[in-house]
């Protein structure tokens, strides 16, 4: 896979990040309001890293829907454990909802009360879309193979247990969509549009930061993270492109 990002500027980039929701068919009994998310319907959050040809290398889930991207990718196996997962210089990449890290190049966001990005952060944007665009597609074409995964009939009324039969049916229609992607089974044009849809409806709503969102780009100013990859690579890719 490095070697295929090499090609698209990214040379040290291992996998690629999103979030995405799994929507549950009924209101969950126990603290409902936790999984009522921002797109207005009751879901479970799961984490997908992919690779540039849409194979998922790496899934975790189930936070309630209201959990920000960022939080669930912070318990993950991945983030706490990266040694066992990155070799030096190696990383992801993601959208601006995570935080910059030792193993983080996210985009830059243009935040509530803040000018416009510069032409430089808004081509780095650019250029990070262009292999974003990926975990979208991942993302659209799972859903569209395995419906049940954009509104899933299981009620939450006791908690872990029906969080983890939830959680194990992704972790199956996961293991089945490499299966298919490997025996270049058919993707249909009409997923990619609904992922163009969905593209759209984020980015009308890019502006709108989560109280959550803010803190945490305001712990990251604070702290001046130590290894900022994201400017290391902003810088690269200016140098390189403009």
């Amino acid at each position: 896979m490095k070697s295929r990002l090499a090609l698209e500027g990214w040379p040290e980039c291992i996998g690629i990040i999103d979030g995405t929701h799994v929507g549950l068919e009924t209101k969950p009994t126990k603290h409902h309001n936790c999984y009522f998310n921002r797109k207005s319907f009751y879901s479970i959050n799961v984490t997908i890293i992919c690779d540039n040809r849409g194979r998922i290398l790496y899934f975790y889930g189930g936070w309630p829907g209201t959990t920000h991207d960022n939080r669930v990718f912070k318990n993950s196996k991945v983030y706490k454990n990266f040694k066992d997962y990155f070799k030096k210089n190696e990383h992801l990449l993601g959208d601006s909802a995570y935080s910059n890290s030792r193993i983080m190049v996210q985009t830059f966001k243009k935040l509530k009360g803040m000018p416009s990005l510069s032409d430089e952060k808004e081509f780095f944007n650019y250029k990070v879309a262009c292999v974003r665009i990926h975990s979208e597609h991942c993302i659209g074409i799972l859903k569209s193979r395995f419906p049940c995964m954009k509104q899933i009939n299981v009620w939450i009324h006791e908690g872990n247990s029906e969080v983890k039969n939830i959680v194990d049916l992704v972790g199956a229609c996961a293991v089945l969509h490499n299966t298919l992607l490997q025996c270049n089974d058919e993707i249909q044009q009409s997923w990619y549009d609904r992922v163009s849809k969905e593209i759209e409806w984020d980015i009308n709503q890019s502006d709108c930061s989560s109280d959550e969102e803010m803190s945490e780009t305001a712990f990251n100013q604070h702290e001046g993270i130590e290894m900022n990859l994201t400017q290391k690579h902003f810088e690269r890719i200016i140098n390189n492109y403009m």
